[in-house]
């Protein structure tokens, strides 16, 4: 028997060169038939074509072919004809027989020249084998044989079909890999005489494997298969979509594939508080899903949390932990912060290493979003608009170096959701969504409804709060909103009325919308309209399809969370941050302090639903232990910290004894910012 072995390669390549040292010594004629481009249109990775070019230059394979697929097939099609050529080359270097094999299928030496032995002794023209599947690492199998039955040697003559979705004796077999006989004997082979051990889920990132294969199409399997492989651990029965649950033994390495397996990376995502369907909160839910997807494994953290945003989680599969509770000097591969409290809480208290950190300010106007007093070096700054990058340059020049936009961008089930096209109606409807609805909107809804027969829905606070999802937003015809909704809007296709409480540019369009997301879509940028002006624009509705068109397109390239994350990870490998060691001058602090103490003697909102220090123990889940520690050192910070204060400073606040009290009614909010100033203007002092 002159036996060739085809192995159909695009990833997977941690196991390609162990596969190929495994079969060598099996087989006469050893080839790979791999793609630059997969068939879904995704690049083929450096480390894979290292593989590659590895073999080729040590001769362990015989035929290295590179298949260019036609992304106007279907997958399976292009996949079917990829396997088609390892059988051309095994035809042409004159093989008896021919075995197809995927990168991650492994075989015991003895039971495979056993069977091979057998195959020739009694003529058998094609076979099959049962097959054992592999979960995280390669001592991880299932106790029993998978479903999948795996097509075997075939006889190579003129009696030899291969025709995608052929029929084949056995059921479940891959309808792109059945190699038949019209007239020759087949055998199926008893599980203890062989078996094929696969190790298709023992990788060091599913993304790829998940994004690439064929059944890539169907969004809720893939979410589903990535859900059970991410969150199965040993010794738990392992579900997989669409097949039965197995239970799992550990057994020896037979292959030697130590050191390979999934290790997926840390991501931790921290936070002041989950509590509303609002803003940074959902912000933090979209980062969780979509570094998830990314293949991270993630960690989200808050102060506080709980009520609709928590629900809200649940139901995602998201759980939140308490703050308090993160491992001291815990190590992430990526840390994401939100609110400033929470990078010196992580960061000092905790003691948290990172390989990358990211802290990200969400305005320039709220005290709770400002940056930090210091950046440990490495560490950078995302602000989310030009607007306040200009704020940073102004104020904190020294940020200035380590520091990028990243906009508010749209999560994919937004890009991948296509909204109906509602051009011609004879009942317009909108939706105004907004947590903080003004005046003049909330006239111009009423006028709306009553004298112009257009439906108009308030979502939002107080009282219709819901999460904003792409199927929600594609029941109007228009939305009226600032913020993250607009760019959720915009990458539907749906015509926006930029407006609320600050004023707003009102309808976007290609004309404007550059300036507007220069303020992030606040609508900081244009003056207040009375509710007669909102009234008059309200009822002309851009319905230009070719306008509204180069409107969603511009947007879509502009506001894909995941493209964006992608894209900044990808360029801090390569970036060095120009970071200013010796600190910031007390001017920019003072700047700093200023944006933080006015905010906070005009913050409204308790954001720790904590109204005195007698409630904390009914109101937070915190040991009694930790909030005396926390309610003493935070008494001997203010009291150092408002001898601090500057007389100028004072005077700019108002009357400064209120800074005292509202921190009194927001300790943790308050206290653990404080702390760190007091730190950093005490070193200030010193030097100066």
């Amino acid at each position: 028997m002159r036996l060739s072995a085809s192995i159909n390669f695009f990833n997977g390549e941690e196991l390609l060169w162990h596969a190929v040292l495994h079969m060598r010594p099996l087989v006469e004629h050893l080839s790979i038939v791999y793609q630059c481009q997969s068939n879904w249109g995704q690049g083929i990775s450096a480390n894979a074509m290292a593989v590659l070019n590895r073999l080729q230059q040590t001769g362990l394979v015989d035929d290295l072919v590179c298949y260019e697929p036609d992304l106007t097939l279907r997958a399976a099609e292009n996949e079917f004809r990829k396997r088609r050529i390892g059988l051309d080359v095994a035809i042409a270097k004159q093989a008896s027989h021919f075995l197809l094999m995927d990168a991650d299928e492994f075989y015991m030496p003895d039971q495979f020249l056993a069977a091979k032995q057998q195959i020739e002794d009694e003529e058998i023209c094609y076979s099959c084998v049962s097959s054992y599947f592999y979960l995280h690492q390669p001592i991880y199998r299932s106790a029993t044989p998978d479903t999948t039955n795996v097509c075997f040697i075939a006889k190579i003559d003129e009696g030899l079909i291969f025709e995608r979705q052929s029929r084949f004796p056995v059921e479940h077999v891959d309808p792109t890999r059945r190699l038949i006989h019209a007239t020759g004997r087949f055998k199926r082979f008893d599980t203890d005489q062989i078996a094929m051990h696969h190790m298709n889920f023992v990788r060091s990132n599913f993304v790829s494997k998940l994004s690439n294969t064929s059944s890539a199409s169907n969004r809720a399997f893939i979410e589903s298969a990535r859900i059970a492989l991410h969150q199965w651990s040993y010794p738990a029965p392992f579900k997989f979509p669409n097949k039965p649950s197995y239970n799992i033994v550990c057994v020896a390495d037979a292959f030697d594939l130590k050191g390979i397996g999934f290790k997926p990376k840390r991501a931790l995502i921290a936070t002041s508080r989950l509590f509303d369907l609002a803003g940074s909160e959902l912000y933090a839910l979209e980062l969780y899903q979509a570094f998830s997807h990314m293949g991270f494994s993630v960690d989200l953290y808050a102060f506080k949390f709980g009520g609709k945003l928590q629900a809200l989680a649940r139901s995602l599969d998201i759980d939140i932990k308490l703050l308090m509770d993160l491992p001291e000097s815990s190590t992430y591969d990526l840390v994401w912060i939100q609110h400033w409290p929470t990078y010196a809480y992580v960061f000092q208290d905790k003691q948290i290493h990172a390989a990358q950190a990211f802290y990200t300010s969400l305005g320039p106007t709220e005290s709770l979003e400002c940056p930090p007093m210091s950046l440990l070096p490495g560490h950078q700054l995302l602000v989310n608009s030009q607007e306040n990058q200009d704020w940073l340059a102004e104020n904190v020049p020294e940020y200035v170096r380590m520091s990028q936009v990243f906009p508010n961008a749209a999560p994919d089930e937004f890009l991948n959701f296509e909204a109906p096209v509602r051009l011609v109606s004879t009942k317009k409807n909108i939706a105004i969504v907004t947590n903080h609805l003004c005046p003049e909107l909330a006239e111009a809804m009423q006028i709306l409804q009553k004298h112009h027969d257009i439906v108009v829905d308030h979502i939002g606070l107080p009282d219709h709060m819901k999460p904003v999802t792409p199927a929600l937003l594609a029941k109007y015809d228009a939305i009226v909103s600032i913020g993250k909704t607009v760019q959720y809007a915009l990458v539907l296709g749906l015509p926006v009325y930029c407006y609320d409480h600050f004023g707003g540019p009102g309808w976007l369009s290609m004309n404007n919308v550059a300036q507007a997301l220069y303020y992030n879509f606040s609508g900081r940028q244009s003056r207040q309209r009375t509710a007669q002006q909102i009234v008059h624009e309200l009822c002309e509705i851009p319905c230009i399809p070719h306008h509204q068109h180069a409107l969603k397109q511009w947007s879509r390239s502009h506001f894909s969370l995941t493209a964006n994350l992608k894209s900044l990870l990808h360029a801090r490998k390569t970036q060095t941050l120009d970071y200013e060691s010796k600190g910031l001058s007390f001017q920019s602090t003072a700047n700093l302090q200023k944006r933080l103490l006015n905010g906070y003697l005009s913050m409204n909102k308790d954001l720790y639903i904590v109204h005195g220090l007698h409630r904390i123990g009914r109101c937070l889940p915190f040991k009694v232990k930790e909030q005396i520690k926390f309610i003493l050192r935070f008494t001997y910070m203010m009291l150092c910290l408002l001898r601090q204060i500057p007389n100028d400073l004072k005077r700019k606040t108002g009357q400064w004894h209120r800074v005292a009290s509202s921190a009194i009614r927001k300790p943790f909010s308050f206290g653990f910012e404080l702390f760190h100033t007091f730190r950093l203007w005490t070193q200030i002092n010193k030097r100066d």
